[in-house]
This record gives structure tokens, sequence and C-alpha cells, in this order.
């Protein structure tokens, strides 16, 4: 669990800095000019909550997914394709399906009304805005092939990155120009090296937490204690 939260986190809060390129503006352009500054608050809070809540449904579906795949003895190979995706996804940057149209046309209606109520509607549907970051962080809970921690994975991948975001808007944080530049040159090396931690884990080498020979062990640990045949 705690590696879940950890690797979560961290992705959440290193994305971050490429999210301020790319979801930064559209944060900053949220229809909250004629609010009072406890509105805005509660407003932008409530549009982070529900963009975290999205991200938990995610990780919820891909869990179940995973878990599936886990019944037909497919977890380990799981591992290894969601590392060899994070990595050929960085280092080539395929094209990403995307069907964010609709969705940006939705947020654009709700931004046009200046409402309140319409902020946990917009922080929810940006959760499924595809973008690289999210991809790599889905494909990461793809990989643990388990609800709870696909599920935690997500959580604190969405809640780093919110921390990050919300304190840019409100001047919480100053990132210099280099300083962010910097961060956006590490993501790669970052990705990549996220991609082959997941490699290394479905590979059956008998390192204990790192690549185990029962790869449930990893979220269960009395499984190791359970003979499987006698």
């Amino acid at each position: 669990m705690l590696s879940a939260i950890y690797i979560g986190l961290i992705t959440g809060l290193i994305g971050s800095f490429h999210c301020l390129g790319m979801c930064g503006p559209l944060v900053l352009a949220l229809p909250m000019g004629s609010f009072s500054k406890q509105k805005k608050i509660a407003a932008l809070l409530t549009y982070h909550f529900f963009r975290v809540m999205g991200y938990l449904l995610i990780g919820f579906i891909i869990g179940m997914f995973g878990e599936a795949a886990g019944v037909f003895g497919l977890q380990r190979e799981l591992s290894i394709v969601g590392g060899l995706l994070i990595i050929s996804f960085t280092l080539f940057h395929y094209r990403l399906p995307s069907f964010s149209g609709k969705i940006q046309k939705w947020i654009a209606r709700l931004v046009k009304k200046q409402k309140l109520y319409a902020f946990p509607i917009m922080g929810f549907l940006n959760a499924f805005l595809p973008c690289g970051m999210s991809f790599l962080a889905i494909a990461t809970a793809l990989a643990y092939g388990n609800t709870i921690y696909s599920t935690t994975f997500l959580f604190f991948f969405g809640f780093g990155n919110s921390l990050v975001l919300i304190s840019a808007y409100f001047g919480w944080v100053a990132l210099k120009n280099r300083f962010r530049l910097n961060m956006n040159r590490f993501l790669p090396i970052y990705s990549i090296l996220l991609g082959l931690f997941l490699i290394l884990r479905g590979s059956n080498l008998g390192i204990p937490y790192v690549s185990p020979e029962n790869l449930g062990e990893l979220f269960n640990p009395v499984a190791r204690h359970i003979p499987l045949c006698h």
C-alpha cells in the first residue's frame, strides 16, 4: 500500500510541473473573477476535489480490469506491458487517441455559466481529458493489477498534482522558468525509471518487494505464508 501512496504522490508532484504548462492555463481561466476571496477558495477546492474523485473512479475501473487479468495469471505480464507502454510513449511520443473534443465542449459550456455548482462537474470532467501524464498514471495503475492499489495510486497522483496547481493559482508557489524547465527535462527520465521498475517488478527475479517470485506478496503479505501446494 505504501508503494502506491509514495509513487502516486511523487508522480503527481513531478508531473504537476508539466501540468502547469498544459492544465495551468485552464485552471487560471476558471470563471471566478466576480467571486469573493472565500468563494474563490471554495470553488477551487471543490474543482480539485472532484478532479481527484475522477481519478479515483478511473483507478477503480482500471483496477477491476487488472484484477480480471490476474484471475488468468496475467499479473506479471500486465506489469511488464505497463512498463513497456510508459517507456515507448516517453521515447516515441505516440499520439493518444483523443475523445477530448466533447469533454472540452462540456467544460466550455460550464465555464460560461460562472456558477459555483459548475465547478465540481468541471473538475470531474477534467480528470478524463487525455494527456501524457494521465496516460503514464493509468499505465502504472494498470500494472498494479489490484483495485485497491490502482485506486490508491491514482488518488494520490491526483492529490499531488492538485496541490501544486492550487498553490500556483494563489501564488503560493513562485516557480522560476529555469526550475520548471529542469523539472520538465527530468520528467522523461523519471517516466523511464518508473517503466523499468514495472518491468523489473514483473520479471520474477526473486527480489523481495521489488521483483518477487510471488507477485501477490506485494499486495497481500499473508500470501507469503500460505503454501500453494503440498
